[in-house]
């Protein structure tokens, strides 16, 4: 694993537990609702820099734009279908 990659996954982990702190879902929606955003492609893709970052600075960005990168909506909709 190189130093990026580490990064990478360390940032994963760290978005993870905000999703699940500030949305005060479990551990798989936050997961889910990670995994299929435009953030998770964005901090993906090494150009974009964006595991050089803080967590808060991502979690924020993925939640401006109207939603496009980790909505809410996407997270609503993972509870109601376990319900």
């Amino acid at each position: 694993m190189t130093g990026t990659e580490y990064m990478m996954e360390c940032m994963t982990k760290d978005l993870v537990l905000l999703l699940m702190e500030r949305r005060h879902i479990d551990m798989e929606t936050a997961l889910e609702t990670l995994y299929t955003s435009d953030t998770f492609a964005k901090l993906k893709d090494s150009r974009t820099g964006l595991y050089f970052q803080s967590p808060l600075y991502v979690y924020d960005l993925g939640n401006r734009d109207g939603g496009h990168g980790m909505s809410e909506r996407r997270a609503d909709m993972s509870q109601r279908a376990e319900e």
